[in-house]
Formats: structure tokens, sequence, C-alpha cells
């Protein structure tokens, strides 16, 4: 797995931080080009798989480019998954529950669901009493 301090780009991405596709390529017939928004969202991705942006000429080829890197990408959000801090220990057990889902790990998915499925049966709460 990578390390998660290559992974620090992940942390100002949501689902309104990406632009779309329409934004990052523009067709001239029918060859490709990236628009400057889509060199900044593909260039590297692509060079982590190896893959030169400036090859891509065609939709057939920018879509082998993501099918060819999306392992890379993949393996990169799961890191920057199980890097965050959680904030309590139920998070901490959901998120490496994520983790393993996200790795095909059957058994750590039944070994972390049994412990989910202790803290929902139950459930244990911090209680502060002031004197």
């Amino acid at each position: 797995m990578t390390d998660a301090y290559e992974n620090a780009d992940l942390d100002d991405l949501d689902e309104d931080a990406v632009a779309p596709i329409e934004q990052c390529v523009v067709f001239d017939g029918d060859r490709l080009h990236f628009t400057n928004v889509g060199l900044a969202r593909f260039r590297e991705r692509f060079a982590r798989a190896g893959i030169d942006i400036r090859s891509i000429r065609s939709d057939r080829q920018l879509v082998e480019a993501l099918e060819a890197s999306f392992p890379i990408e993949w393996e990169r959000a799961v890191a920057w998954i199980a890097a965050k801090k959680p904030k309590s220990y139920r998070e901490g057990v959901e998120r490496a529950y994520l983790v393993a889902i996200a790795l095909g790990d059957e058994a750590e998915q039944a070994r972390l669901r049994a412990v989910l499925d202790r803290l929902t049966a139950h459930p244990l709460s911090l209680v502060r009493t002031t004197e």
C-alpha cells in the first residue's frame, strides 16, 4: 500500500471539488485534447500508472488510461481512508471495516462486522459528572 503522505492531495477532494469530464477534454474531430483543468486533474494520476498524458489522443485511449490507472487510484483512496485519524473507537472500527471491504479481506470483514454488531448491541457512552 502507498505511503499516506503520497495521498495528501486526496484530503482536498470531495464530489464537488472534482471537475466533470466535460471540463477536462475537448474534441477536434476525432482527436482528443486536454484542457488545463483536465491536465491538472489527470496528469499525475496517469503518470502514476506510467502513462504520459500527451500520448492520449482519442476517447478510446482515454478510457484505457482511466482503466489502467484505476487500481493505483483505488489503492491510494484506501490508504487515505486507513490513514485518517478516527474521532472515536467506533469510527476507527468502521473505517477498518471499509478498508477490509475495499481490499476484499473477507476474514477481516467478518471479524470487524462482529465487533460492530457488539458495539451496536451494547453501546457504551462516556457520562461526565460535575461536582
